[in-house]
C-alpha cells in the first residue's frame, strides 16, 4: 500500500488505532486481563486479601496448580474475610446526671479498622435508668459512630434522628428504657471507626441512680458490584 504512512498518521492523528487496543490488567495483576469472564472472581479474592498474588504482587499465575499448604492459607483468609465482626459492649454507672444539651455517650465499642472491601454496619443499642428524683425524668438516645478516635461524633449516614431514636420516661424508682436500631451503615475503606449510644435527657437535667447499657455493632462484608457473587 503506497500511501501507508500516511494512513497510519491520520490514525495517530485522531487518536484512533490500527490494531485492536491492549486489555487492562484485572486489579492489577498483569497475566489476567480485565476482560476475561474470571476478572470478576479474581478480583473478589484480590480485594478481600484471600491472594496476594504469586511470584509477586503483580501477577497471579492463574494456570499454577495448589498445594495443599497454599490451600490452607487461602481457606484460612477466606473463612475470616466471610465471618461477620460484632462489637459488643455493656457498662453500667451509678449516680449520672443526663442533661438536655450535652448529653454523654455511653456504652462505647473498641475501633475497627475497615478493610480495603466494601462493609456494612448493623446497629442495635439498648439502654434502662433508674431516675433518682421525683416528678418524672427523660431518658433519649440514639447511636453515633466517630471516626477520629472519638472526638467527634456523627449520626449515622444521611437518615433522621427520629428514624432510629429511642425515648422512655419514668418517675423516681421506676425503669425507664428503650432500644435503637438503625438502617445499615456503609464504611468508608481506610477508616477506622468507634460505635456508641448518645443518651440526654429531653428538656432538662435529670439525675439516674442508674444507668445500664448495651450496644451491638455486627460488620458484615459486602461484594464489589462486579461480583458474579451475591451482594450484601
Amino acid at each position: 500500500m503506497r500511501n501507508r504512512p500516511l494512513y497510519v498518521a491520520t490514525l495517530l492523528a485522531l487518536g484512533l488505532s490500527a490494531g485492536p487496543a491492549a486489555a487492562l490488567p484485572c486489579v492489577g495483576f498483569t497475566d489476567v486481563e480485565d476482560t476475561s469472564p474470571f476478572c470478576p472472581n479474581v478480583e473478589w479474592l484480590k480485594n478481600r486479601g484471600i491472594t496476594l498474588g504469586c511470584t509477586s504482587t503483580t501477577t497471579y499465575c492463574p494456570t499454577d496448580t495448589v498445594t495443599r499448604l497454599s490451600m490452607a492459607v487461602f481457606m484460612n483468609r477466606l473463612g475470616k474475610a466471610l465471618t461477620p465482626v460484632t462489637l459488643h459492649k455493656e457498662a453500667r454507672a451509678t449516680n449520672v446526671t443526663i442533661g438536655a444539651g450535652g448529653g454523654a455517650m455511653f456504652c462505647v465499642t473498641d475501633d475497627l479498622p475497615a478493610a480495603t472491601w466494601s462493609r456494612t454496619a448493623h446497629f442495635d443499642g439498648k439502654a434502662w435508668g433508674i431516675p433518682a428524683t421525683s416528678g418524672g425524668s427523660w431518658l433519649q438516645g440514639w447511636w453515633r459512630y466517630s471516626t477520629d478516635a472519638g472526638a467527634t461524633w456523627n449520626f449515622v449516614g444521611e437518615w433522621q434522628v427520629t428514624q432510629f431514636s429511642g425515648i422512655a420516661w419514668a418517675d423516681q424508682g421506676t425503669v425507664a428504657g428503650f432500644s435503637v436500631s438503625a438502617p445499615p451503615l456503609a464504611l468508608a475503606a481506610g477508616s477506622t471507626y468507634r460505635f456508641g449510644l448518645f443518651l440526654q435527657g429531653n428538656s432538662g437535667q435529670y439525675l439516674f441512680g442508674q444507668v445500664v447499657c448495651q450496644t451491638d455493632v455486627t460488620i458484615n462484608n459486602s461484594n464489589p458490584a462486579t461480583s458474579p457473587f451475591d451482594a450484601d
